[in-house]
């Protein structure tokens, strides 16, 4: 079923109500993931970020992460813009139970994501994941291709601090 996705990805063109993002569209490797918090140790990461596209007026994103060799967090996802502006919005389910949804504003290659507080919903069991209140994050690719994302967190105890740090360079998109 993936393999014919990617297949039909590859035929159909980008839909017009996302072309302003395809500078996120491909397979990206992290070459540089750091994390803090406080009260916890802070911490080094990988990460691989697919974003890939169907010809809907919509981006997929699919994100793991390892933790010393293991896998750690995993995310899925929608990046949509609110038709004839600049508006964007960031959808997102967390395998530890999280749902975030935040709005930002595209800006060439930059998106800046403010959410409404609460923008986060969890189940009611399992990992409180920090008791995170509210995210919000910061996309931007540089000039030399590099894609930058910054992620805040805001938990019952913490106001909004920076979280996570990650720089990723895009792998071959051949068979994507």
């Amino acid at each position: 079923m993936q393999e014919s996705r990617t297949r039909y990805a590859k035929m159909v063109e980008v839909h017009e109500g996302v072309r302003p993002l395809t500078w996120l569209l491909g397979q990206w490797e992290s070459i540089e993931a750091k994390g803090s918090y406080p009260n916890t140790n802070s911490f080094n990461y990988t990460e691989t970020l697919k974003v890939t596209h169907l010809g809907q007026p919509v981006l997929n994103f699919y994100s793991e992460t390892w933790l010393e060799g293991l896998p750690f967090h995993d995310e899925t996802g929608f990046i949509k813009m609110k038709q004839g502006t600049s508006r964007v919005a960031y959808i997102c389910a967390q395998n530890i139970g999280l749902v975030e949804i935040e709005e930002g504003e595209l800006d060439g290659t930059s998106i800046e994501f403010i959410p409404e507080e609460p923008s986060v919903l969890r189940t009611s069991f399992g990992t409180k994941a920090l008791g995170a209140t509210a995210l919000k994050r910061t996309f931007r690719l540089d000039s030399e291709g590099i894609l930058e994302q910054i992620v805040y967190m805001s938990t019952f105890k913490v106001p909004m601090t920076k979280h996570l740090h990650v720089k990723y360079k895009k792998r071959d998109t051949a068979n994507l």
